[in-house]
């Protein structure tokens, strides 16, 4: 599959004939995907493939790939491929690769240059915060909601009973976080501040507050000490962070109120950490998809390293476990989580 700066986003919509070959489908697709790439069903006999950054011309060569594949291994299926900022449409015919040339304009991401896919670039859509009137971007593109899988129930099962647990057996440390947090210095005791989630919807997410209240105020004097990469902002020495506030930080106690997020529905126990809309504004578009599963208080991420890991390859291990959770999955990082707090492996 071809991948360029800018190139659109490209997907394919397999309709089988039997929907008891699903599992060999997607078997056979999954050899031929990237770590980027997606499949997901849209229907009982329809599945979708979600390729990032590919052309219409690579989203045409899989296609042509699994056709191939699915004849030799007698799945009947026919194939549609799509380019986003241009819909370009192949005959509903298994082995059939000619364009019907069917072109409608559906919009091209932000940064496309003019002439991809047959399109001048279009703005992207934007949402308003109903908490403060802020205007965003609408973080994943339609056809990213589209093939967005949907919150399995037992997440949300593991949220309800593991948050529900957690706020009452750790009550006595929620209690002494807050006298400290108080006596520390001048300000509240719970820090809030809107964070994306799922879809890109915006939320108030909590903290125990370990800044001085000034801390967003004196960001920008402290943006030339950034030492993390892409558009997250992490110095070793903080100089906006309490004496109280280091200790709660390298302990992760000051995480300790999301579990109300949890409870609210706001973020789960196991997901990607959910990222402020000014970082969202400077996603790539392949980071985006981790906004596709919800957000959370512990990943791949936080117990691989958390802050000593390169911004890339954090990206990399959310989308990762997007592609890959499951209910053991989710369980074995909680339990990893426990080592990496009591480790403070790159903790700030």
């Amino acid at each position: 599959m071809s991948r360029e700066p800018g190139a659109v986003h490209s997907v394919l919509f397999v309709t089988l004939a039997d929907p008891r070959d699903h599992r060999r489908l997607v078997r056979l697709a999954s050899e031929h995907l990237r770590l980027l790439d997606d499949i997901g069903q849209v229907g009982d006999d329809r599945w979708g493939i979600l390729l990032p950054e590919t052309s219409l011309e690579g989203a045409r060569t899989l296609e042509h790939r699994l056709l191939e594949q699915a004849r030799q291994a007698s799945i009947p299926c026919s194939i549609k491929s799509y380019a986003y900022g241009g819909l370009c449409e192949t005959p509903d015919r298994c082995g059939q690769m000619t364009c019907s040339g069917n072109c409608l304009a559906r919009g091209v991401p932000r940064g496309t240059p003019p002439g991809v896919a047959g399109h001048s670039p279009m703005p992207q859509p934007s949402r308003t915060s109903p908490d403060s009137g802020e205007t965003l971007p609408s973080p994943p593109s339609s056809i990213f909601r589209l093939l967005a899988p949907p919150i399995p129930p037992w997440k949300r099962v593991l949220d309800i009973l593991g948050a529900s647990a957690m706020l009452v057996l750790l009550s006595p440390i929620f209690l002494l976080a807050a006298i400290a947090v108080r006596l520390s210095s001048p300000g509240p005791i719970i820090f809030r501040q809107q964070r994306v989630g799922l879809g890109g919807r915006v939320f108030w997410f909590y903290k125990f507050r370990s800044m001085y209240v000034d801390a967003e105020q004196r960001k920008k004097d402290l943006e030339h000490l950034n030492e993390a990469q892409g558009p997250v902002f992490k110095i070793a020495r903080d100089p906006r962070i309490t004496p109280v506030g280091r200790f709660l930080r390298v302990t992760s106690i000051d995480e300790l109120p999301q579990l109300w997020n949890v409870l609210r529905g706001d973020m789960s126990l196991v997901g990607p950490r959910p990222p402020i809309p000014d970082e969202v504004r400077r996603y790539a578009p392949w980071h985006r998809r981790r906004l596709e599963v919800p957000g959370g208080l512990t990943c791949i991420w936080q117990v691989s390293g958390r802050c000593d890991i390169p911004f890339e390859d954090w990206m990399r291990m959310d989308l990762q476990y997007a592609r890959r959770q499951s209910l053991a999955t989710d369980l074995a990082l909680l339990w990893k989580t426990v080592g990496a707090v009591l480790s403070r492996r790159g903790a700030r």
